[in-house]
């Protein structure tokens, strides 16, 4: 339980660090995310806090489509884990794009690389995440999800069992 605390809390602060430095540059966009945070109907943030939300609050945050907006595209930017991501190709090997590749070899995926895939990919642009989401109205088409192609945290079987952790706990800093 400890590591998989340490590793949220180190990519929560790594997250934070990028969202506030690319939300300094973009003081529009800084001053869109405060007033949606200062409208939520629960009480507005207070420092020190006493660390108690009720569940209407935790649903109100994680609802505000801008704030996810904002931390996906931090993490597609500037992943906190951007290395190699290895795997073993099963016994009886994989066929990839024509490429047939043996059981047993070593194989990897750079998120930073899988994420140069979007349009524009060194640009921080929070918009790109927000197009059918207004208002809780996902995308019709689900091959124009960006979702689809995010690999901040791994995919699959493989993919970081402490995400959800990570996401919660960084969406909840910008409150505190």
């Amino acid at each position: 339980m400890l590591d998989h605390v340490e590793a949220a809390r180190v990519g929560i602060g790594i997250t934070l660090t990028y969202a506030l430095y690319r939300l300094s540059q973009r003081p529009d966009l800084q001053s869109k995310l405060r007033d949606k945070l200062m409208a939520l109907p629960a009480p507005p943030p207070q420092y020190p806090s006493d660390g108690v939300l009720s569940p209407l609050t935790v649903r109100q945050i994680d609802g505000i489509a801008l704030l996810d907006a904002i931390v996906m595209e931090t993490l597609r930017v500037h992943s906190s884990a951007p290395g190699p991501q290895f795997r073993t190709v099963p016994d009886g090997g994989a066929l990839v794009d024509g490429y047939f590749i043996p059981g047993g070899t070593s194989i990897s995926a750079s998120i930073y690389c899988l994420h140069q895939q979007f349009p524009d990919p060194d640009a921080w642009r929070p918009e790109r995440w927000m197009a059918g989401r207004e208002c809780g109205v996902e995308r019709a088409n689900e091959d124009e999800d960006p979702r689809r192609w995010f690999w901040a945290f791994g995919k699959g079987g493989w993919m970081c069992i402490g995400s959800n952790f990570a996401l919660v706990g960084t969406f909840f800093s910008f409150f505190f």
